[in-house]
């Protein structure tokens, strides 16, 4: 193949990635390695990606803001619970170069598919999990959400009117860059496959990701942090968290509520099949491998 060639064709060409991921921070991290010319293969469960009905607006029954973070993949549906979906899952696995899901920590491992297993069957694969808060910790195991995490971290507190609340940045920031965070992992971690010949497991929390656009900011905040009492300043006027919350005078603090909808029963029932998504128990044996069952996507 020629230099052109192979370039136009993506720096990621011969990659194989398999995305259990849903939402915002898993897909928007597959669909940049796949943009880069990864072959990714995005499995839903039957019911479908939930953001498949966060409009309008639509385009052919779905919303826009699925179509936004899952081009260049194709797409398959398998219910991981039962014993066909993890079999036809393993299947997929056995050429796969990398693994993204955003399950709540624990729930692969009921299933018998958690990196401890899966790194037996499969020692070359990368897996990378997103989570909220990992699987330890003091919040290991919760569920997390951007606007969650904002909360915690303090991107609202340094955000809008200096005399006003702390507010929401108005684009999903954390997951965004926890996308950006799992890429640059899953790549980094295909590099040292290349010297090791093996995969590793890779723990990218929205948690973490949200502190670290905070990085300039802490190196001049931390070093007077001990005698700088409840409402802390930085001493810079070029310091980043000059910001409304710590300019307020009194003991107070603010609480932040998160309600995740998807459309109603109802009308979920009456809504047709998600296009592009094949009906299941499908087994590799019915259409020879497991990869000849998942049907291409269309190029929006």
């Amino acid at each position: 193949m020629s230099t052109a060639a192979a370039t136009s064709a993506g720096a990621l060409q011969g990659t194989r990635i398999i995305d259990l991921s849903r939402v915002l921070g898993g897909p928007y991290c597959t669909q940049i390695l796949g943009d880069h010319g990864a072959e990714v293969y995005k499995i839903e469960h039957p019911t479908g990606d939930e953001t498949r009905g966060w409009g309008p607006p639509f385009q052919d029954g779905t919303a826009s803001y699925f179509l936004g973070v899952n081009r260049n993949k194709r797409g398959l549906s398998l219910d991981l619970s039962q014993a066909a979906g993890q079999a036809f899952l393993r299947a997929l696995l056995r050429d796969a170069d990398v693994l993204v899901e955003n399950f709540k920590p624990g729930t692969l491992e009921k299933w018998g598919l958690g990196y401890d297993v899966l790194s037996r069957e499969f020692p070359q694969l990368i897996h990378c999990r997103i989570s909220g808060f990992g699987a330890d910790g003091p919040l290991g195991g919760l569920p997390g959400y951007d606007a969650c995490a904002q909360a915690l971290c303090g991107l609202m507190s340094v955000n809008g009117d200096a005399e006003g609340e702390p507010t929401r940045i108005g684009v999903p920031v954390v997951d965004m860059v926890t996308g950006l965070n799992a890429a640059l992992a899953v790549l980094l971690a295909l590099n040292e496959r290349q010297r090791s010949g093996l995969g590793q497991f890779l723990d990218i929390t929205l948690f973490d990701c949200a502190i670290s656009p905070f990085a300039p900011a802490r190196a001049q905040l931390l070093p007077q942090w001990p005698r700088a009492g409840p409402h802390r300043q930085c001493p810079s006027q070029h310091c980043s968290l000059r910001n409304p919350v710590h300019r307020r005078r009194g003991t107070f603090s603010w609480r932040s509520a998160i309600i995740a909808s998807s459309p109603p029963s109802a009308k979920r029932s009456a809504h047709p099949p998600w296009p592009m998504i094949p009906a299941l128990p499908i087994m590799p044996a019915a259409c020879g491998t497991a990869r000849s069952c998942i049907r291409p996507w269309p190029n929006y």
